[in-house]
């Protein structure tokens, strides 16, 4: 049996929590950069992710396969204790490396 994981509302598979990373992280990926297709299929059909060919070429849509608005605010509360963690820690190497 796969694993679940909670991720706000949502129950998401390995390959959909492996996509919803890198979209969040790295933004939007062509076909052949996602972690998994199938996590890309099982995001679109919770609305957490588009795939369109035809979307202008701006900063969050470069390629195909990004998240959608919905998918954005819920990676943005997902991640945000991840992003704290991360900044605290560059502020401890900064003021380590300050301290030499």
């Amino acid at each position: 049996m796969a694993t679940e994981y909670e991720v706000g509302e949502h129950k998401m598979d390995g390959g959909e929590l492996d996509t919803f990373y890198k979209l969040f992280w790295f933004g939007s990926q062509d076909d052949g950069d996602l972690p998994a297709k199938s996590g890309m299929a099982g995001l679109i059909q919770k609305g957490l992710a588009v795939k369109n060919y035809t979307l202008p070429k701006i900063i969050h849509y470069e390629k195909p396969n990004g998240l959608s608005v919905t998918g954005f605010e819920l990676a943005l509360k997902y991640y945000h204790s991840e992003y704290i963690e991360m900044r605290n820690r560059l502020r401890e190497i900064e003021s380590t490396s300050q301290d030499v």
